[in-house]
């Protein structure tokens, strides 16, 4: 398919001032009105002053061959007109502030970001454009800034950081503060607040990381859901690698300082070590050598790290050590754990199983995965008096019951819930989802009403 010429208006020159004042009628235009310049060809005769830089041509695939956005610049004054291109994706197409860019010795000034739709299969850096075939809009970002240059939008970024997941993290640091405050302790604001930064941080250093780690998985999974398959703002063009692991290093040194002010200022000696094993166990999960969670161990990776190490810290940040924590209470916690982290790879056993990440359904097949993620969170709502050991039986069945109507509704599902149905497999996620977060809330709310001498006073 052959390229499109590209056609330079007219751009006004400012003389310099040795030569010629404004107003000079011996200036004539750089390159004359209606001039056609096929891509690559060389004119000696053109002025560096006035500049035209071109983006290279691009084979279409579609239906239409996308025009390129050509950058006026009229040097020394660098202000850019833009020649939009006629199609309809110029409403995607944005030409943002000029960076220099030095090539043969000459000053020239390019567009940082270019948001171009067009037919290619996969969003791919071509000049300054990023072009996608879906009609999505794309960008790319040319800066090294730390998090991105200014046309990144805050909205690239709520992205990235899935505030959803923030669940995860908030309900197991609140069920350690409720053990805490089950044993006669009185909530200190300021450590709960403490915790709850501290799980902010985690959610960010995790989420952000483990989209460097799995960028090629996500970008293998064509069906994500809010609950797997990553952010998607590495697939989709929004971010940069490097932007996000910079990031990552950013909140975890957040985190690092957060865990020095604790063991300071608050007598909380051990957060710090506590840092150390947060960082620790992402590293192993996603990253070489270890990388667990691609060689079938990221399950009880997940689920020690998110449902024993967080109530634990929630527990230990109230009361400032770890005694009379009942350690009974981690067994069903744990089992909780591992069904989680089975549900959430339930959609994307096919990317898993593409890109050689054995997580529990590839290792088991998702129907077995299916099964054993109900089972165990059956078992964990029956483990419920390990939680609350003196909650009277009525107390008790209060709590399982919703989770365990939950498991048997999704139940009959089991057959049909495979990732190639989509729907029927989302609606496994959420209400696989809702059984665990009920009963973790269950105990919150026992808890939280416990009487000071306990339910059998």
């Amino acid at each position: 398919m052959s390229s499109p010429a590209i056609t330079r208006p007219d751009a006004p020159v400012d003389p310099p001032d040795d030569e010629a004042g404004p107003g000079s009628p011996e200036l004539e235009p750089a390159v004359p009105e209606g001039k056609v310049v096929e891509p690559g060809a060389v004119e000696p005769e053109l002025e560096p002053s006035p500049t035209a830089v071109a983006l290279p041509p691009v084979e279409s695939t579609g239906p239409e061959e996308a025009e390129l956005v050509v950058a006026l610049v009229d040097d020394p004054k660098p202000e850019a007109s833009t020649l939009q291109p006629a199609t309809k994706a110029s409403r995607d197409t944005n030409v943002e502030s000029l960076e220099p860019l030095d090539i043969l010795g000459i000053v020239w000034r390019r567009a940082p970001a270019v948001h171009v739709c067009c037919g290619a299969d996969e969003a791919r850096r071509v000049g300054d454009a990023c072009h996608s075939t879906k009609g999505e809009r794309c960008s790319w970002n040319q800066t090294d800034g730390l998090l991105g240059s200014d046309d990144v939008s805050l909205r690239a970024w709520i992205q990235a950081s899935r505030p959803l997941a923030q669940v995860n993290i908030a309900i197991p640091l609140l069920l350690g503060e409720m053990l805490a405050f089950a044993e006669g302790l009185r909530l200190d604001l300021g450590l709960l607040l403490v915790a709850h930064a501290f799980g902010v941080l985690d959610q960010l250093f995790i989420v952000w990381a483990n989209d460097v780690a799995d960028e090629e998985a996500d970008r293998a999974n064509p069906s994500p859901t809010l609950f797997s398959g990553g952010s998607r703002v590495l697939p989709e063009g929004k971010l940069q690698r490097s932007q996000l692991a910079r990031a990552a290093a950013v909140a975890a040194v957040a985190m690092l300082g957060l865990s020095v002010y604790a063991a300071t200022a608050l007598d909380r000696p051990a957060t710090p070590l506590v840092w150390g094993l947060a960082v620790l166990l992402l590293w192993v999960y996603s990253f070489p050598p270890a990388r667990l969670s691609y060689r079938g161990a990221g399950a009880f990776t997940q689920a020690f790290g998110v449902m024993i190490v967080l109530p634990l810290l929630g527990f230990y940040l109230q009361i400032g050590n770890l005694f009379g924590f009942p350690w009974a209470a981690l067994i069903p916690c744990a089992l909780l754990g591992l069904a989680s982290n089975i549900t959430t790879a339930l959609p994307d056993h096919p990317a898993d199983e593409a890109t050689g990440k054995a997580t529990w359904p590839v290792r088991y097949g998702p129907a077995r995965a299916r099964k054993h993620s109900l089972q165990l969170i059956a078992l964990a709502a029956v483990a419920t008096p390990l939680v609350l050991p003196d909650l009277p039986q009525a107390g008790w069945a209060a709590i399982e019951v919703v989770p365990i109507l939950l498991v048997l509704i999704n139940g009959r599902a089991l057959a049909r819930a495979d990732a190639t149905d989509r729907a029927a497999c989302l609606r496994f996620v959420i209400l696989n989802g809702v059984a665990i977060n009920v009963t973790v809330l269950g105990w919150i709310i026992a808890l939280a009403l416990r009487p000071p001498f306990g339910w059998g006073w």
